[in-house]
Protein backbone atom coordinates (compact mmCIF):
# COMPACT_ATOMS: atom_id res chain seq x y z
CA UNK A 1 0.00 0.00 0.00
CA UNK A 2 0.81 3.62 -0.66
CA UNK A 3 0.57 6.49 2.15
CA UNK A 4 0.46 9.50 0.45
CA UNK A 5 1.63 12.56 2.66
CA UNK A 6 -0.85 15.15 1.63
CA UNK A 7 -2.39 18.04 3.89
CA UNK A 8 -5.22 19.88 1.84
CA UNK A 9 -5.01 23.24 3.81
CA UNK A 10 -0.95 23.58 3.32
CA UNK A 11 -1.67 22.40 -0.62
CA UNK A 12 -4.45 25.50 -1.15
CA UNK A 13 -1.94 27.92 1.43
CA UNK A 14 1.56 26.96 -0.20
CA UNK A 15 0.28 26.76 -3.95
CA UNK A 16 2.42 24.06 -4.56
CA UNK A 17 0.61 20.57 -3.39
CA UNK A 18 3.40 17.93 -1.55
CA UNK A 19 2.87 15.05 -2.32
CA UNK A 20 5.33 11.87 -1.79
CA UNK A 21 4.09 8.45 -2.44
CA UNK A 22 6.11 4.98 -1.25
CA UNK A 23 5.37 1.35 -0.18
CA UNK A 24 4.47 1.81 3.86
CA UNK A 25 4.07 -1.68 5.39
CA UNK A 26 0.43 -2.80 7.04
CA UNK A 27 2.40 -2.59 10.35
CA UNK A 28 3.81 0.71 9.85
CA UNK A 29 0.07 2.27 8.62
CA UNK A 30 -1.25 0.95 11.45
CA UNK A 31 1.50 2.44 13.57
CA UNK A 32 0.60 6.04 12.57
CA UNK A 33 -3.01 5.26 13.21
CA UNK A 34 -2.48 4.43 16.39
CA UNK A 35 -0.64 7.48 17.39
CA UNK A 36 -3.40 9.80 15.01
CA UNK A 37 -6.18 7.90 17.81
CA UNK A 38 -4.32 7.80 21.26
CA UNK A 39 -3.23 12.04 20.44
CA UNK A 40 -6.71 12.41 19.64
CA UNK A 41 -5.24 14.37 15.88
CA UNK A 42 -6.84 14.27 12.43
CA UNK A 43 -5.42 11.42 10.60
CA UNK A 44 -3.70 11.94 7.02
CA UNK A 45 -5.58 10.72 4.00
CA UNK A 46 -4.25 6.89 2.92
CA UNK A 47 -4.24 6.51 -1.11
CA UNK A 48 -7.01 4.43 -1.01
CA UNK A 49 -9.23 6.54 1.22
CA UNK A 50 -9.20 4.13 4.31
CA UNK A 51 -6.94 4.31 7.43
CA UNK A 52 -7.18 1.53 9.98
CA UNK A 53 -10.21 1.73 12.02
CA UNK A 54 -11.67 0.02 14.65
CA UNK A 55 -13.93 -2.27 12.62
CA UNK A 56 -10.74 -3.06 10.00
CA UNK A 57 -9.45 -6.73 10.55
CA UNK A 58 -6.13 -7.24 11.44
CA UNK A 59 -4.96 -10.38 9.67
CA UNK A 60 -2.70 -8.58 7.52
CA UNK A 61 -0.78 -7.52 9.85
CA UNK A 62 2.48 -9.55 10.43
CA UNK A 63 2.98 -9.30 14.38
CA UNK A 64 6.61 -9.75 14.69
CA UNK A 65 6.71 -7.03 12.15
CA UNK A 66 4.46 -4.42 14.11
CA UNK A 67 6.28 -5.09 17.82
CA UNK A 68 9.79 -4.25 15.90
CA UNK A 69 8.58 -1.04 14.02
CA UNK A 70 6.84 0.30 16.99
CA UNK A 71 10.53 -0.81 19.20
CA UNK A 72 12.31 1.25 16.88
CA UNK A 73 10.19 4.15 16.81
CA UNK A 74 9.20 3.96 20.55
CA UNK A 75 6.04 3.70 20.25
CA UNK A 76 5.35 0.68 21.98
CA UNK A 77 3.33 1.93 24.85
CA UNK A 78 0.55 3.92 22.44
CA UNK A 79 0.39 0.42 20.06
CA UNK A 80 -0.39 -1.25 22.82
CA UNK A 81 -3.13 1.41 24.02
CA UNK A 82 -4.96 1.39 20.83
CA UNK A 83 -4.72 -2.84 20.83
CA UNK A 84 -6.55 -2.01 24.15
CA UNK A 85 -9.16 -0.37 22.86
CA UNK A 86 -10.16 -2.85 20.43
CA UNK A 87 -9.86 -5.60 22.87
CA UNK A 88 -7.27 -7.34 21.22
CA UNK A 89 -9.42 -8.27 18.91
CA UNK A 90 -7.72 -10.30 16.47
CA UNK A 91 -3.82 -9.95 18.02
CA UNK A 92 -2.02 -13.33 19.10
CA UNK A 93 -2.06 -13.84 22.87
CA UNK A 94 1.56 -14.93 22.34
CA UNK A 95 2.13 -10.90 21.49
CA UNK A 96 -0.14 -9.76 24.06
CA UNK A 97 1.56 -11.37 26.73
CA UNK A 98 5.02 -9.91 25.14
CA UNK A 99 4.17 -6.71 24.96
CA UNK A 100 2.65 -6.27 28.44
CA UNK A 101 6.00 -8.28 30.15
CA UNK A 102 7.81 -5.43 27.92
CA UNK A 103 5.69 -2.38 29.22
CA UNK A 104 5.90 -4.15 33.43
CA UNK A 105 9.20 -3.86 33.17
CA UNK A 106 9.43 -0.49 31.49
CA UNK A 107 7.07 0.89 34.43
CA UNK A 108 9.47 -0.05 36.98
CA UNK A 109 12.22 1.76 35.30
CA UNK A 110 10.27 5.09 34.88
CA UNK A 111 8.58 5.08 38.53
CA UNK A 112 12.38 4.71 39.32
CA UNK A 113 13.52 7.54 36.98
CA UNK A 114 10.36 9.71 38.51
CA UNK A 115 11.94 9.37 41.69
CA UNK A 116 15.10 10.38 40.98
CA UNK A 117 14.44 13.18 39.37
CA UNK A 118 13.02 14.04 42.13
CA UNK A 119 15.67 13.72 44.02
CA UNK A 120 18.36 15.40 41.56
CA UNK A 121 15.76 18.32 41.55
CA UNK A 122 15.85 18.74 45.32
CA UNK A 123 19.66 18.41 45.37
CA UNK A 124 19.80 20.88 42.85
CA UNK A 125 17.65 23.29 44.67
CA UNK A 126 19.73 22.71 47.93
CA UNK A 127 23.14 23.83 46.19
CA UNK A 128 21.15 26.67 43.91
CA UNK A 129 21.67 25.74 41.16
CA UNK A 130 18.53 26.35 38.19
CA UNK A 131 18.11 23.40 36.69
CA UNK A 132 15.00 22.26 33.68
CA UNK A 133 14.07 18.83 33.19
CA UNK A 134 12.51 18.16 29.78
CA UNK A 135 11.31 14.65 27.99
CA UNK A 136 10.78 11.91 30.26
CA UNK A 137 8.19 11.98 32.51
CA UNK A 138 7.46 15.49 32.93
CA UNK A 139 7.04 15.80 28.82
CA UNK A 140 4.75 12.98 29.74
CA UNK A 141 2.57 14.80 31.74
CA UNK A 142 2.25 18.18 29.78
CA UNK A 143 1.88 16.50 26.56
CA UNK A 144 0.59 13.44 26.49
CA UNK A 145 -3.37 11.68 27.96
CA UNK A 146 -1.76 9.55 30.10
CA UNK A 147 2.21 9.58 31.24
CA UNK A 148 2.78 5.79 30.48
CA UNK A 149 2.09 6.47 27.13
CA UNK A 150 5.56 8.13 26.73
CA UNK A 151 8.72 6.18 26.74
CA UNK A 152 11.69 7.60 29.36
CA UNK A 153 14.71 5.84 28.78
CA UNK A 154 17.23 8.50 30.43
CA UNK A 155 17.30 12.18 32.56
CA UNK A 156 17.45 15.24 30.50
CA UNK A 157 18.42 18.56 32.04
CA UNK A 158 19.51 22.18 31.24
CA UNK A 159 21.11 24.43 33.27
CA UNK A 160 22.96 27.65 33.11
CA UNK A 161 26.29 27.55 31.06
CA UNK A 162 28.00 28.95 34.22
CA UNK A 163 26.20 25.99 36.16
CA UNK A 164 28.15 23.21 34.58
CA UNK A 165 30.79 21.83 37.19
CA UNK A 166 28.79 22.82 39.51
CA UNK A 167 25.67 20.72 38.26
CA UNK A 168 28.19 17.80 37.73
CA UNK A 169 29.46 17.70 40.61
CA UNK A 170 26.03 17.52 42.55
CA UNK A 171 25.52 15.02 40.05
CA UNK A 172 28.50 13.08 41.13
CA UNK A 173 27.83 13.73 45.01
CA UNK A 174 24.35 11.82 44.15
CA UNK A 175 26.48 8.67 42.97
CA UNK A 176 26.56 9.62 39.07
CA UNK A 177 29.77 8.98 37.08
CA UNK A 178 30.53 10.54 33.61
CA UNK A 179 30.42 8.10 31.31
CA UNK A 180 32.13 8.61 27.50
CA UNK A 181 28.79 8.02 24.31
CA UNK A 182 30.44 7.56 20.92
CA UNK A 183 26.73 8.76 19.28
CA UNK A 184 27.55 10.49 16.27
CA UNK A 185 25.26 13.35 16.91
CA UNK A 186 27.71 13.59 20.16
CA UNK A 187 31.12 12.81 18.53
CA UNK A 188 30.11 15.40 15.95
CA UNK A 189 29.47 17.81 18.80
CA UNK A 190 26.01 18.87 18.06
CA UNK A 191 24.99 19.54 21.17
CA UNK A 192 26.30 20.75 24.26
CA UNK A 193 25.94 17.74 26.71
CA UNK A 194 27.98 15.44 29.28
CA UNK A 195 26.62 11.89 29.64
CA UNK A 196 26.39 10.46 33.47
CA UNK A 197 25.32 7.04 34.66
CA UNK A 198 24.59 5.78 38.35
CA UNK A 199 23.94 1.80 37.10
CA UNK A 200 20.23 2.76 36.89
CA UNK A 201 19.22 6.19 35.34
CA UNK A 202 21.64 7.35 32.36
CA UNK A 203 21.53 11.70 32.32
CA UNK A 204 21.94 14.05 29.47
CA UNK A 205 23.41 17.16 31.18
CA UNK A 206 22.93 20.02 28.62
CA UNK A 207 23.62 23.79 28.94
CA UNK A 208 22.74 27.32 26.90
CA UNK A 209 24.66 28.81 24.83
CA UNK A 210 22.93 31.84 24.55
CA UNK A 211 23.31 32.26 20.80
CA UNK A 212 26.89 31.18 20.20
CA UNK A 213 25.90 28.09 18.40
CA UNK A 214 23.33 26.61 16.48
CA UNK A 215 22.19 23.84 18.61
CA UNK A 216 22.01 25.05 21.81
CA UNK A 217 20.60 28.52 21.09
CA UNK A 218 18.62 29.45 24.21
CA UNK A 219 19.21 32.44 26.47
CA UNK A 220 18.70 30.48 29.88
CA UNK A 221 18.03 33.62 31.88
CA UNK A 222 14.54 34.52 29.81
CA UNK A 223 13.31 30.99 29.66
CA UNK A 224 14.02 30.74 32.94
CA UNK A 225 12.15 34.11 33.94
CA UNK A 226 9.05 32.08 31.47
CA UNK A 227 9.58 28.59 33.72
CA UNK A 228 6.44 26.86 35.23
CA UNK A 229 6.99 24.05 37.99
CA UNK A 230 5.68 20.79 37.87
CA UNK A 231 5.01 18.35 40.58
CA UNK A 232 6.73 15.16 40.28
CA UNK A 233 6.52 12.64 43.05
CA UNK A 234 6.34 14.98 45.72
CA UNK A 235 9.02 17.44 44.41
CA UNK A 236 8.93 20.19 42.88
CA UNK A 237 10.41 20.48 39.43
CA UNK A 238 11.17 23.19 36.71
CA UNK A 239 10.12 23.16 33.37
CA UNK A 240 10.49 25.46 30.02
CA UNK A 241 7.11 27.31 29.29
CA UNK A 242 5.32 25.20 26.56
CA UNK A 243 6.36 27.68 23.64
CA UNK A 244 9.95 27.35 24.87
CA UNK A 245 9.52 23.58 25.57
CA UNK A 246 7.84 23.42 21.53
CA UNK A 247 11.20 24.98 20.20
CA UNK A 248 12.76 22.77 22.65
CA UNK A 249 11.09 19.66 21.40
CA UNK A 250 12.10 20.99 17.69
CA UNK A 251 15.82 21.10 18.17
CA UNK A 252 16.27 17.91 19.60
CA UNK A 253 14.76 16.21 16.64
CA UNK A 254 16.53 18.18 14.24
CA UNK A 255 19.92 16.54 16.41
CA UNK A 256 18.35 13.33 15.71
CA UNK A 257 17.33 13.83 11.82
CA UNK A 258 13.86 13.31 12.96
CA UNK A 259 14.72 9.26 12.36
CA UNK A 260 12.54 7.90 14.99
CA UNK A 261 8.40 8.85 15.12
CA UNK A 262 8.53 9.24 18.64
CA UNK A 263 10.21 12.31 18.20
CA UNK A 264 7.83 13.79 15.89
CA UNK A 265 4.86 12.39 17.98
CA UNK A 266 6.36 14.90 20.87
CA UNK A 267 5.82 17.96 19.20
CA UNK A 268 2.07 16.60 17.80
CA UNK A 269 1.05 15.63 21.09
CA UNK A 270 2.34 18.73 22.78
CA UNK A 271 1.04 21.28 20.16
CA UNK A 272 -2.40 19.48 20.21
CA UNK A 273 -2.81 19.10 23.89
CA UNK A 274 -1.66 23.10 24.84
CA UNK A 275 -4.23 25.05 22.23
CA UNK A 276 -3.63 27.79 24.35
CA UNK A 277 0.12 28.65 23.33
CA UNK A 278 1.42 31.63 22.23
CA UNK A 279 2.61 31.50 18.61
CA UNK A 280 3.63 34.74 18.27
CA UNK A 281 6.16 34.29 20.78
CA UNK A 282 7.23 30.83 19.30
CA UNK A 283 8.03 32.65 16.43
CA UNK A 284 9.40 35.51 17.39
CA UNK A 285 11.79 33.57 19.75
CA UNK A 286 12.67 30.97 16.62
CA UNK A 287 13.71 34.25 14.76
CA UNK A 288 15.64 35.45 17.48
CA UNK A 289 17.56 32.45 17.62
CA UNK A 290 17.57 32.04 14.52
CA UNK A 291 15.85 27.88 14.07
CA UNK A 292 12.90 29.22 12.07
CA UNK A 293 13.63 26.23 9.68
CA UNK A 294 14.05 24.31 12.67
CA UNK A 295 10.68 24.87 13.82
CA UNK A 296 9.11 24.84 10.58
CA UNK A 297 9.99 21.13 10.23
CA UNK A 298 9.27 20.07 13.19
CA UNK A 299 5.70 21.52 12.24
CA UNK A 300 5.59 20.12 9.17
CA UNK A 301 6.12 16.87 10.19
CA UNK A 302 3.72 16.91 12.24
CA UNK A 303 1.50 17.98 9.90
CA UNK A 304 1.99 15.98 7.37
CA UNK A 305 2.85 12.60 9.38
CA UNK A 306 0.32 12.31 12.31
CA UNK A 307 -2.49 14.93 10.18
CA UNK A 308 -1.56 17.64 13.15
CA UNK A 309 -3.53 20.90 12.22
CA UNK A 310 -1.97 23.83 12.92
CA UNK A 311 -3.19 27.72 13.05
CA UNK A 312 -3.64 28.74 9.85
CA UNK A 313 -1.19 31.96 10.36
CA UNK A 314 1.57 29.03 11.53
CA UNK A 315 0.76 27.13 8.17
CA UNK A 316 1.65 30.46 6.63
CA UNK A 317 5.10 30.87 8.51
CA UNK A 318 5.55 26.91 7.38
CA UNK A 319 5.01 27.08 3.92
CA UNK A 320 7.13 30.21 3.63
CA UNK A 321 10.28 28.43 3.43
CA UNK A 322 10.62 26.60 0.32
CA UNK A 323 13.40 24.22 1.49
CA UNK A 324 11.17 22.16 4.11
CA UNK A 325 9.57 19.75 1.02
CA UNK A 326 12.75 18.57 0.48
CA UNK A 327 13.80 18.22 3.50
CA UNK A 328 11.01 17.13 4.65
CA UNK A 329 10.93 14.30 1.64
CA UNK A 330 14.35 13.05 2.88
CA UNK A 331 12.94 13.06 6.55
CA UNK A 332 10.15 10.52 5.27
CA UNK A 333 12.82 7.89 3.68
CA UNK A 334 14.67 8.03 6.58
CA UNK A 335 11.25 7.42 9.10
CA UNK A 336 9.47 4.58 7.06
CA UNK A 337 12.39 3.14 4.09
CA UNK A 338 15.44 2.72 6.74
CA UNK A 339 16.46 1.19 9.96
CA UNK A 340 20.01 1.19 9.83
CA UNK A 341 21.81 4.07 11.50
CA UNK A 342 22.48 7.49 9.84
CA UNK A 343 26.01 7.43 8.48
CA UNK A 344 28.06 11.01 9.70
CA UNK A 345 28.35 12.24 6.35
CA UNK A 346 24.03 11.99 5.69
CA UNK A 347 23.99 13.69 9.49
CA UNK A 348 26.17 16.69 8.34
CA UNK A 349 24.63 17.26 5.20
CA UNK A 350 21.09 17.50 6.62
CA UNK A 351 22.44 19.81 9.33
CA UNK A 352 24.46 22.06 6.41
CA UNK A 353 20.70 22.11 4.76
CA UNK A 354 19.10 23.15 7.97
CA UNK A 355 20.79 26.85 7.73
CA UNK A 356 18.84 29.02 6.03
CA UNK A 357 21.62 31.69 5.84
CA UNK A 358 25.27 31.87 4.39
CA UNK A 359 26.42 33.24 7.72
CA UNK A 360 24.84 30.16 9.74
CA UNK A 361 26.30 27.73 6.40
CA UNK A 362 30.06 29.24 7.30
CA UNK A 363 29.77 29.03 10.75
CA UNK A 364 28.18 25.71 11.24
CA UNK A 365 31.34 24.13 8.23
CA UNK A 366 33.84 26.03 10.99
CA UNK A 367 32.12 24.12 13.76
CA UNK A 368 32.24 20.59 11.97
CA UNK A 369 35.99 21.01 11.65
CA UNK A 370 37.07 22.30 14.78
CA UNK A 371 35.35 19.03 16.09
CA UNK A 372 36.83 16.75 13.74
CA UNK A 373 40.45 17.96 14.48
CA UNK A 374 39.73 18.26 17.76
CA UNK A 375 40.46 14.64 20.43
CA UNK A 376 37.93 13.86 22.33
CA UNK A 377 37.25 11.22 25.07
CA UNK A 378 36.57 8.24 22.05
CA UNK A 379 40.57 9.25 21.36
CA UNK A 380 41.70 8.99 24.85
CA UNK A 381 39.41 5.73 25.24
CA UNK A 382 40.69 3.69 21.71
CA UNK A 383 44.58 4.34 22.84
CA UNK A 384 45.85 5.94 25.67
CA UNK A 385 48.82 8.03 25.85
CA UNK A 386 50.72 9.47 29.04
CA UNK A 387 50.70 13.15 29.61
CA UNK A 388 53.96 13.85 27.57
CA UNK A 389 52.69 12.19 23.96
CA UNK A 390 49.11 13.65 24.50
CA UNK A 391 49.59 16.32 21.56
CA UNK A 392 49.83 12.89 19.10
CA UNK A 393 45.92 12.78 19.62
CA UNK A 394 46.07 15.31 16.92
CA UNK A 395 47.65 13.72 14.59
CA UNK A 396 46.06 9.61 15.50
CA UNK A 397 42.35 11.21 15.22
CA UNK A 398 41.77 11.67 11.55
CA UNK A 399 42.91 7.85 11.53
CA UNK A 400 40.44 6.52 14.10
CA UNK A 401 37.32 8.54 12.27
CA UNK A 402 38.48 7.17 9.24
CA UNK A 403 38.73 3.57 10.26
CA UNK A 404 35.51 4.09 12.51
CA UNK A 405 32.92 5.74 9.76
CA UNK A 406 34.71 4.77 6.41
CA UNK A 407 36.69 1.63 5.90
CA UNK A 408 33.79 -0.47 8.65
CA UNK A 409 30.20 1.23 7.78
Amino acid sequence: MLYQMKNHQTENLAGRPHQIAFPLSPDVELLLTSIQHCLRIHAPTFNDGAIFNDARPLDSIDWAALIATAERHRMLPILYWWLEQRSFEGVPESTVATVRQALSVRAIHRAMISLKIADIADAMHRSGIRVFFFKGPVLAAVAYPESWLRETRDIDMLVHRDDVDAARECLVDLGYREVWTSGIEDSMGLWNCINLYDGVAAIDLQWDDKGRSYFSPFDFDHIWSRRISLTLENATVQMLSNEDLLLLLCLHGNKHCWFTLSLIADVAALVSRRSDLDWNYVWSQAQQMEVKRTLSLGLYLAQTVLGLSLPHETQAEVAADPSISALSAQIYAWLFQRDDPLRPGEIFRFNFKMKASLRRRIHYLLHYFRVLITPNKGDETALALPPSLSFLYYVLRPFRLLNKHLLHR
